[in-house]
């Protein structure tokens, strides 16, 4: 097992990150799957740090380029759609 600590990670579609706001008495994960949450996030300060949120940022970026993928898929092919 490692002690590594990450701050930040993509997990099953989703964003997750530390909770900034409630360190250092707690570790709390919050897991953003829309590109809203990610800017609630944001803008909480829940994130927080220029690399972090530029990060989040682009995960955010992620999110929205895979559900218009997802979107696109089920018009043209909707036997391709997640099921």
């Amino acid at each position: 097992m490692s002690d590594e600590l990450r701050t930040l990670w993509w997990e099953n579609g989703a964003v997750c990150l530390i909770n900034q706001r409630v360190l250092p008495h707690q570790i709390e994960t919050v897991r953003c799957a829309t590109i809203a949450a990610v800017a609630q996030a944001i803008q909480s300060m829940q994130v927080r740090g220029a690399p972090a949120i530029g990060c989040t940022a682009a995960y955010g970026m992620a999110i929205a380029a895979r559900a218009q993928v997802l979107a696109l898929v089920t018009i043209c092919s909707p036997r391709f759609a997640a099921k």
